[in-house]
């Protein structure tokens, strides 16, 4: 399978190197990362990306503005929205100027994995939204003092591996560590669910 180039725009810098790291062990490659729309739009006039990974919430530049600069620019660029945004009208407005697809930063990551190819592959992808948003019980979220330092390790981008050795902890323990964890917070991958956290704060973890 041929490699997937692409330009990846997102703030938090955690979560795009989980991201960036999955996706790179599917095939596709990262060519260039920027944390605002100003980065991205000088990325894109030396690198030549198959499509453009983009948030919404990004200081300076945000995704709707950066997304408005890159149609009138690059028109034939395919773009994909990975946000925490699920407003039906933010949604369908993206959608009627050209995005290639709307995804939330909860999905798992074989639909974001599918969703890259097929709109590598000159697809429109309108069917992986999720109208879900974390809600106000998510407050009462409790952990336990393991699952803070889980936590914390899965947020630095560690290993299963990494993480058993660091916690002295066997490889099947750290799984269903993971397992609770995103149950507890309804998210189905590491992506997911350093989003979530990422998104509260770690400050949530005290």
């Amino acid at each position: 399978m041929p490699h997937i180039q692409i330009l990846f725009a997102e703030d938090h810098k955690l979560f795009r190197q989980v991201l960036i790291e999955t996706l790179k062990e599917n095939n596709i490659i990262t060519i260039g990362e920027a944390a605002n729309g100003f980065e991205l739009l000088e990325l894109l006039k030396t690198k030549k990306a198959d499509l453009v990974l983009l948030d919404i919430e990004m200081p300076g530049m945000n995704g709707s503005e950066t997304f408005t600069r890159i149609r009138e620019l690059y028109p034939d660029l395919k773009i994909i929205f990975l946000t925490t945004h699920t407003e039906d009208i933010l949604i369908d407005y993206f959608y009627k100027k050209g995005a290639k697809a709307y995804l939330t930063k909860n999905i798992d990551t074989e639909t974001l994995i599918e969703t890259i190819r097929l709109v590598h592959g000159n697809k429109y992808v309108r069917k992986y939204t999720t109208k879900k948003e974390y809600s106000e019980s998510d407050n009462k979220i409790k952990f336990s003092r393991r699952e803070s330092e889980m936590i914390s390790l899965i947020v630095e981008g560690k290993s299963n591996k990494e993480i058993a050795d660091e916690l002295s902890i066997g490889n099947k323990t750290v799984e269903a560590h993971k397992k609770n964890l995103f149950k507890k917070t309804n998210t189905q991958s590491a992506v997911g669910f350093v989003s979530y956290i990422l998104k509260k704060g770690l400050n949530y973890l005290r």
